[in-house]
């Protein structure tokens, strides 16, 4: 699965990373963490020069977070250059620098320094007080933010991310006057300023006095600023605030973020990032098609790493094709499907090239069924864990090499059981919207590629660079939206430069021959001046037949046609007389007899 995703020009693996200074510079954390499955790994704050950070106590817990008043204590970039980068080169991750400062010299001396280093990314942190304007924060003055900005671009050799603080009245204002400074993209939030007071020893709990309040309790706020930021900014935005898990990351990429970044979580779970990278990927396959009813679960589970030992044939050749096995919990059904009605679900997955369909019912805790007894009870153990099944559970699954096999398979059956079973109200409107469609799907029997929906849709301005050299992970810029598992009604932006469009045919294997004699006519038009645009279509019989609560589109059809395409109605198509034929210039020729 792809879980790419791309901030100025930089490919991230996937789009989790760690908040600057709660992972130290990678190296503290790589005990517990392999840092190859990170999207990134950002540094803890570096200056020009070391700083000590603030007197001790520095950190208080908090009801849902922690204050910390660290200070940004740090070794300066000449220790962090000579120590910290080529520890992290050694791993398969991207390397965004935090950079830290009390003057906007100090800044551009950071900056200017890590310019020939082999980093991907600068994350400027401008919540440090100026000296220079009497201690107020850059991040503060939406004047020092577009100007810092300026200043930290005009010396950058990479692209710069402005960190922006969260005490502020408006949150738009400073995404707007980094946006204007010339940033490549913005993270948001950094801590909020608060306080806390042991009432025992009846002093501040930090020697700060202050400190930034981060975790849990902070996520409501920090999700609002990042949509408000992502309504009145184009540049992409890497979210973060009290981010524990993967349910919380993808509220923050629903609000608009392109990216997370986890920050106190790391603190009592050092596991955190990578499991909200397996948490956001196993969002992404929960429903396994494009086009998927939300109104009921019956999600899928992938189950590769859980049955990979296990000798049940159809699984390990599946497995060791580099294929995929899923499976289904159907809760409390185990005794409401016999042999019988099972067989007719095995029947649907067959539809739709599955060799089969497995199963298991779950009694009394232990697993019984025709494939029980190729698992060791500690791989059962594992299994039922993994599908959070329990007693009365019906398992099903489903192995194959090819992913859309599985997954249409077992998206079939989950539609089949929630009708079956009642599993959702038929009186609700679940909408949402399906975007990043691959751009081309690849074919093993003709072994080229084909347009995932036509070769005239526009990829994604971040994966133009894709169409000659990673086809299969180029995305379109197409979007569906679908209602209650059907499409409803899709559309796209379009090509509208020749060069464009010619890579596109190149990209589908198109001789120029080819493209001159099929599309010559399409690509020459492009010369003439077409402006940017695009589409979208709703399908208005699939409306009315959701509307309706109609079984199939036929029944809204306006003119539908019979079994010969003769439609009822009209008698349509009817005979055409002599006098029509030769006005267009054509005839009707009967069919040879042998």
């Amino acid at each position: 699965m792809n879980m790419s995703v791309k901030i100025a020009g930089v490919e991230f693996k996937n789009p989790v990373m760690e908040a600057s200074g709660t992972f130290g510079s990678g190296m503290e954390y790589s005990e517990f963490v392999d840092l190859s499955r990170l999207g990134a790994v950002v540094t803890k704050g570096v200056a020009n020069v070391p700083w000590p950070g603030n007197p001790t106590p520095r950190i208080a817990e908090t009801y849902g977070g922690m204050i910390n008043a660290i200070g940004l204590q740090n070794p300066g970039i000449d220790v962090f250059a000579k120590r910290d980068i080529p520890f992290l080169k050694k791993y398969d991750t991207k390397i965004v620098v935090n950079v830290c400062g009390k003057t906007t010299e100090d800044y551009i001396d950071v900056v200017e320094r890590l310019g020939d280093e082999p980093v991907d990314m600068l994350e400027i942190n401008i919540s440090c007080p100026n000296v220079k304007e009497g201690g107020i924060a850059f991040g503060q003055d939406p004047k020092a933010v577009e100007a810092i900005t300026k200043a930290v671009k005009a010396h950058a050799k990479q692209p710069v991310v402005m960190k922006l603080s969260p005490n502020v009245t408006d949150i738009t204002v400073m995404a707007k006057a980094a946006e204007a400074g010339g940033a490549d993209a913005i993270s948001l939030i950094n801590t909020l300023t608060g306080m806390k007071i042991d009432i025992n020893r009846r002093t501040f709990a930090v020697a700060n006095k202050t400190g930034g309040l981060s975790g849990p309790a902070i996520r409501p706020v920090a999700v609002r600023m990042v949509y408000q930021a992502a309504q009145a900014v184009k540049v992409p935005i890497i979210g973060m605030g009290g981010i524990c898990n993967a349910d919380d990351a993808l509220e923050f990429i629903l609000a608009g973020a392109t990216a997370v970044a986890i920050g106190t979580a790391n603190f009592h779970d050092p596991y955190a990032t990578v499991k909200t990278v397996d948490g956001i990927k196993a969002y992404m396959e929960k429903y396994g098609i494009d086009k998927p009813d939300i109104r009921f679960g019956l999600e899928l589970v992938n189950l590769n790493e859980v049955v990979k030992d296990v000798e049940f044939m159809v699984f390990k050749s599946a497995l060791e094709a580099d294929g995929y096995v899923k499976g289904i919990n159907v809760k409390g059904e185990a005794d409401n499907f016999s042999r019988k009605a099972i067989d007719k679900l095995t029947d649907v997955v067959k539809t739709y090239k599955a060799k089969g369909l497995a199963w298991l019912k779950v009694k009394a805790g232990k697993a019984e069924g025709p494939i029980a007894k190729f698992f060791t009870e500690e791989q059962l153990e594992k299994l039922l864990s993994a599908m959070n099944a329990h007693s009365q559970d019906l398992l099903l699954f489903v192995g194959d090499v090819k992913y859309e096999v599985v997954c249409d398979s077992l998206a079939a059956i989950r539609n089949y059981l929630g009708k079956e079973l009642k599993l959702y109200d038929p009186n609700t409107f679940d909408f949402l919207w399906v975007v990043d469609f691959p751009m081309f799907e690849y074919d093993d029997e003709t072994q080229r590629y084909y347009a995932k929906h036509h070769p005239f849709t526009k990829p994604k301005d971040e994966d133009l660079d894709k169409l000659e050299t990673d086809p299969e992970h180029c995305l379109a810029d197409a979007y569906d939206i679908v209602l209650n598992g059907f499409e409803l009604g899709g559309g796209s932006q379009r090509i509208y430069e020749q060069e464009l469009q010619e890579r596109a045919f190149r990209a589908l294997g198109f001789t120029q021959e080819r493209i001159d004699s099929q599309f010559g006519w399409f690509v020459e038009a492009f010369q003439y001046g077409t402006p940017p645009h695009g589409g979208f279509a709703l399908g208005l019989d699939r409306l009315a037949m959701l509307l309706t609560g109609s079984e199939n589109i036929r029944e809204v059809i306006a003119f539908p046609k019979n079994a010969s395409a003769v439609c009822p109605m009209s008698k349509a198509p009817s005979e055409v007389d002599n006098a029509q034929l030769e006005e267009l210039g054509i005839a009707v020729i009967e069919d040879e007899q042998e």
